[in-house]
């Protein structure tokens, strides 16, 4: 259980290296650490925001877009539209992932 959680940390900083990379080619800041912070600053303001704010269900929403915004530009020092992108790439490279994933364990 610890090695699958391990696992899908490190899946989640390799999804959003790649999306940085498709987005920001020959950013020096996309790094495996610096994936693995994200991801797990992410996780964290997201399970805080969903568990403790859920009852006003656009203020998450928008918390958690600030946060994404800001956790991009100050880790990967790109601007305001990168992080879209990233956001886009990463969430169809994940969606990706899980189909390929979905499909091995069947």
């Amino acid at each position: 259980m610890v090695i699958a959680f391990f696992a899908k940390w490190v899946l989640a900083a390799v999804v959003l290296m790649a999306a940085v990379a498709l987005v920001s080619p020959k950013n020096p800041r996309n790094t495996l650490s610096n994936g693995l912070v994200v991801s797990a600053l992410l996780a964290l303001a997201g399970v805080f925001l969903h568990s403790f704010l859920a009852w006003i269900l656009i203020l998450p929403a928008l918390v958690g877009v600030v946060l994404w915004f800001a956790a991009l530009t100050s880790y990967y020092g790109i601007g305001l539209l990168q992080s879209i992108g990233v956001g886009v790439v990463a969430s169809l490279l994940g969606w990706g992932v899980d189909l390929l994933l979905l499909g091995a364990a069947r």
